[in-house]
């Protein structure tokens, strides 16, 4: 007798006791709504769906004692945050590198394979699977149980928003989704998604938000994001929210998984919602037919019940994932192919230039306000000088505009029928806008370059980064303070910001004594910055944080960089060939080596605080080393023992591989213990662990 049939002959609950009639009444709520919102169906009518869930309210409001935080009745409810918190993702979430042509797809696979091992070359397959746009957010289940979701933030942070994803009907609370389903349960799943809303349900929702006279949302992705960032979970739950599953994280106690199709089918089998009908798989001898697949897709996007932003090609095997490993946030073994973005037709008002922080002049489109993609674009992107005269642009013409990629607005073609004679050559300036220096086009660059190093725009820009909250974060200094202080002479190199002419600052309109003590208290508190903070603010080209910190991971002191070659570089694992010879290329200047000393002169962090902690040296100590903790620990939390780790300078991964030099066990460690034995990874129980980092500490 299955569970329909149950429920439609109630007889038998006569007998049960009421923890009994919990349990079957959850199981075939549980059950039905996997099979409506995951799987398009039901064997329950409305009615009989309607008296099990009133049944389950009834015994829940009369047994509070007996409430689950897997029933369904917790997936509405709680009360509004004050705020999300913020929570440290175990894994980064990584970005994807675009790629805009079946020719640059093509390139991208023809780089890869041959940095593969034979082996993994005669295996390796690809996957294609949509790019769903919506809000990527990551599930941790314990046991089984949905413990957190979290939204991705910048990829190592995010918000805690595991209230709200509760009330998304597609997300299971208790995995299997289906009890009856018989799936081994993981000890520990981590997996990804995206949060999104049906094309039909996003336009029915603003409509009835237009009726209220509310604000209606731009476009799907800023709805979903919307949504699920409500600080009511109430408020959440009425929105039409949809989740698909596209990426296992992380599992231990599970099935050896060793292809992407593989873990996504798996995920399946759990309850999950997953796009089976639109990811499809091919060997690698079939990647033209991958590609072709790839763009027969985006043709029939508009034909979609969701939005895509894209659609992703993937290297199917998890070994060679690993061994291809990434670049900064970017894994090298995918990239998401997208197409041009919807185009429209406005007035080209002027063409502007600006000097960027390398010296880069470019030109910019100011365009009549247009809406494109649900965005009103007012400027756009003309990349360089020669790009404005290959469409023999003109002030004054009508152009098409779209946003590349659905992102970045660019100018794409003039029309040269709606021209009325009023329309203004553009000549591009021989002379930077800012310095009146000289422009200079290089042999193998197609920009041109404002070569003066004191170029007022220049310095401008580079002042205006070095300070920013992603920088180094100096409170109470800004775009303003960047441009009054550069103009004013104050500032004739970025490290003039630590050498600042107070008294003559105290002579300026509106700079009194307290603004004065305010912005010395923030260059102050900046100077305790880690070191990838002050990497990153000098501006290096493909040196954003996550570089940084891999660099000063690698590099004892910030003051030894400089004196590193491109192959030194090249051997941090996510620096390569391009981000090497920046970084190279950058201090081979004697000026920004000087620029660097004189920081460090002015008290700005070399050397990251976990290495200064560290007074052995990395012969006797676990300073530079790799661990990975697994299992139930019984002393203390991974979180604690990630703490200490990191206080004596060790770095904590989420993975096992062939650079991890330990793996902390505790009970009923997984397959990440198998494999730390299968590779020789040296093991430690939670004894040996506290006798090796004891010593250190006592030392």
């Amino acid at each position: 007798m299955n569970e329909v049939t149950e429920r439609r002959n109630p007889a038998p609950l006569v007998c049960m006791t009421v923890q009994e009639r919990l349990q079957r009444l959850r199981r075939l709520i549980q059950t039905s709504q996997h099979q409506y919102y995951v799987d398009d169906r039901s064997d329950l009518s409305d009615e009989e769906f309607d008296a099990a869930w009133e049944q389950l309210l009834e015994i829940e409001r009369a047994h509070p004692e007996l409430v689950t935080p897997d029933s369904p009745s917790q997936r509405i409810g709680g009360s509004p945050a004050s705020q999300f918190s913020k929570v440290e993702h175990p894994h980064t979430l990584l970005s994807l590198t675009n790629v805009f042509s079946a020719e640059d797809l093509m390139t991208w696979r023809e780089r890869l394979v041959p940095q593969l091992e034979p082996d993994l070359q005669e295996s390796l397959g690809w996957v294609l699977e949509p790019k769903i746009d919506g809000l990527s957010v990551a599930l941790e289940y314990r046991n089984g149980l949905l413990m957190r979701g979290a939204t991705r933030g910048d990829g190592d942070v995010g918000e805690d928003v595991t209230a709200n994803l509760r009330t998304v009907k597609q997300v299971p609370l208790r995995i299997p989704a289906v009890p009856s389903a018989g799936i081994p349960v993981p000890e520990v799943l981590t997996i990804r998604g995206e949060v999104y809303v049906r094309k039909e349900d996003f336009a029915a929702f603003n409509t009835t938000l237009a009726a209220q006279e509310d604000r209606v949302y731009a476009n799907p992705r800023n709805f979903a994001a919307g949504s699920l960032r409500q600080l009511d979970p109430n408020e959440s739950a009425r929105r039409p929210l949809r989740l698909w599953v596209f990426e296992l994280l992380d599992i231990e106690g599970g099935p050896d998984l060793p292809t992407h199709e593989a873990r996504l089918n798996f995920l399946t089998q759990l309850g999950f919602p997953v796009a089976c009908a639109a990811i499809h798989r091919f060997a690698d001898s079939e990647f033209a037919a991958l590609v072709e697949a790839a763009d027969r897709f985006l043709d029939a996007k508009a034909d979609l019940p969701y939005e895509v932003d894209g659609v992703v090609a993937k290297v199917d095997g998890v070994a060679a994932q690993r061994a291809l490993g990434q670049t900064g946030r970017d894994p090298r073994w995918a990239r998401a192919y997208k197409r041009a973005g919807e185009q429209v037709v406005t007035c080209l008002l002027e063409i502007e230039t600006f000097v960027g922080r390398t010296g880069v002049v470019t030109p910019r489109a100011r365009l009549e306000p247009v809406q494109v993609g649900g965005v009103v674009v007012e400027h756009a992107t003309l990349h360089n000088f020669d790009y404005v005269a290959s469409l023999d642009l003109r002030e004054g013409d009508q152009v098409m505009v779209m946003r590349a990629g659905d992102v970045i607005p660019r100018v794409v073609k003039a029309l040269p029928e709606h021209r009325t004679g009023s329309e203004c050559p553009w000549r591009p300036p021989e002379n930077c806008p800012s310095c009146g220096t000289v422009l200079v086009q290089q042999e193998d660059e197609v920009a041109h370059r404002c070569l003066n190093g004191k170029c007022p725009r220049q310095l401008t820009r580079a002042v205006e980064h070095f300070v920013s909250r992603g920088a180094l974060d100096i409170r109470s200094f800004g775009v303003r303070q960047a441009e009054l202080f550069v103009t004013q002479g104050f500032i004739a190199a970025v490290a003039d910001v630590y050498r600042l002419p107070w008294s003559k600052i105290a002579k300026l309109k509106s700079y009194g004594e307290r603004r004065i003590e305010g912005l010395k208290a923030g260059l102050v508190s900046a100077k305790s910055r880690p070191p990838a903070r002050l990497l990153h603010a000098l501006g290096i080209p493909f040196v954003g944080l996550q570089v940084a910190e891999l660099i000063c991971d690698a590099v004892h002191n910030l003051l030894e960089l400089p004196h590193c070659c491109e192959d030194d570089l090249e051997l941090i694992d996510g620096v390569g060939p391009e981000i090497a010879g920046a970084v190279t290329e950058y201090f081979n200047d004697p000026v920004r080596r000087q620029e660097l000393h004189s920081l460090a002169l002015s008290g700005l962090c070399m050397l990251g605080p976990e290495r200064a902690a560290v007074s052995e040296p990395k012969e006797a100590g676990v300073a530079g080393k790799t661990f990975v903790i697994t299992g139930k620990l019984s002393g203390f939390t991974r979180s604690e023992a990630t703490t200490r780790l990191k206080e004596l300078g060790a770095k904590v991964t989420g993975s096992v591989s062939g650079k991890t030099d330990y793996v902390l066990a505790g009970k009923d460690a997984g397959s990440k213990l198998a494999k730390a034995q299968k590779i020789g990874v040296s093991v430690l129980d939670e004894g040996a662990f506290l006798n090796l980092i004891g010593n250190l500490e006592a030392n």
